[in-house]
């Protein structure tokens, strides 16, 4: 590689990395304080830019040269921000993110791509060492970005305090000539801090009118109300947000929808993804879901043709171990074996048969949440 070329490359990735590493660093500067990991963040790139940066211009490798490495920028011919353009308009990628978690991980990104590149130019120059202090830094860079991703969930106000104790799910009951609207009432009543629209068979027109009623009555109390499947109707609703299956929309298109919609606001738009195995659980976490229904725990009336297996309290706790981020146990859960996630740290279950089948609806549900809070504290 000619010396300038590669002194071009390292020029524009030490820029690169440095301006990555600051723009997470002042997120736990200002928006989420944390002063340990910004001190963290902030030595690292300390290093790149002063150490390393100071390093390759002094190096033996560019004795000869009397320029500053600034000399061999080339912001002009560089068609990098070309290219860029050229891709946000075919639509590949927004300028916008919907998300606090999406701006940290595109910046770590940033941040790990160019320690690989001076990883990597810096080997084919014979610079070992320098190839190992950027290697080294790659890694410390993924290390960061996990502690910084589970920071992050207890930062986001709100959700992981609204996201406890029993979540409960909207049903008809015709032999009771019970609407959902009516089952919500009674739900709320009783006490759930969270409430969820579901119904598989509802036409649109129905779905949402139900979907407006149940918004505006959880608002009212102070209720997260979530609307399954349905990011259309959640959306046009006014509900606190969505939880998607494995085979409805992406996370990334929910997203999108919701920042066309909802604008700036989007952000407090909450996003829960159904999950039946820990990689499930990990793509979730990786694309930016606000939390996970996990599950089925045990086997459930509820959905008697599901096609994956029942995966037990084991997958919960892997989950919980790996990941941090808010979780509901589903599937199966009724008052007998409550005792069993609550002691493996669950905070959120979702109990449906057991309530909505249950004679007294607001009696079972408040004995339920009541339970679940005892054991919670809250």
């Amino acid at each position: 590689m000619e010396t300038a070329v590669f002194l071009r490359l390292a020029d524009a990735n030490l820029n690169r990395i440095s301006e990555g590493i600051r723009t997470v660093e002042d997120y736990f500067r200002f928006a989420c304080p944390q002063e340990a990991l910004a001190k963290r963040l902030k030595a690292l790139r300390q290093r790149v830019r002063h150490s390393a940066g100071d390093a390759l211009r002094r190096s033996t490798r560019f004795e000869d040269i009397a320029e500053d490495i600034l000399a061999f920028r080339d912001a002009a011919g560089d068609f990098g921000p070309q290219m860029s353009d050229a891709l946000k308009s075919e639509g590949c990628y927004t300028s916008a993110y919907a998300t606090d978690r999406e701006m940290l991980s595109a910046n770590f990104k940033r941040v790990q791509e160019g320690f690989r590149s001076l990883e990597e130019a810096t080997r084919c120059e014979g610079m070992v060492e320098w190839s190992r202090f950027f290697e080294n830094s790659r890694y410390e860079a993924y290390r960061l970005e996990k502690e910084a991703v589970s920071i992050l969930s207890r930062c986001t106000p709100g959700l992981g305090n609204r996201l406890i104790g029993l979540y409960g799910m909207t049903a008809e009951r015709s032999d009771k000539g019970l609407s959902h609207v009516e089952m919500g009432e009674i739900l709320i009543s009783a006490g759930v801090r969270v409430l969820q629209y579901r119904d598989k068979e509802a036409d649109a027109r129905q779905a949402l009118e139900s979907c407006r009623s149940l918004a505006e009555k959880c608002r009212a109390a102070d209720v997260l109300f979530i609307v399954n499947d349905r990011p259309d109707i959640a959306l046009l609703s006014g509900a606190d947000g969505v939880h998607l299956g494995q085979e409805d929309l992406p996370i990334r298109e929910a997203r999108d929808m919701a920042s066309r919609y909802l604008g700036a606001s989007s952000r407090r738009f909450v996003i829960g993804v159904s999950t039946h195995n820990i990689e499930q659980v990990e793509m979730a976490v990786r694309e930016g879901a606000d939390y996970i229904g996990v599950g089925p725990i045990f086997l459930t009336r509820t959905k008697p043709n599901i096609n994956y297996s029942v995966v037990g309290p084991e997958l919960f706790i892997e989950a919980k171990q790996r990941f941090d981020i808010p979780m509901v146990c589903i599937g199966g859960v009724c008052p007998t074996n409550l005792s069993a996630l609550l002691d493996a740290g669950a905070r959120c279950l979702a109990v449906i048969d057991a309530v909505v089948s249950a004679e007294d609806i607001g009696g079972a549900a408040s004995k339920i949440h009541k339970n679940i809070s005892t054991r919670i504290n809250i």
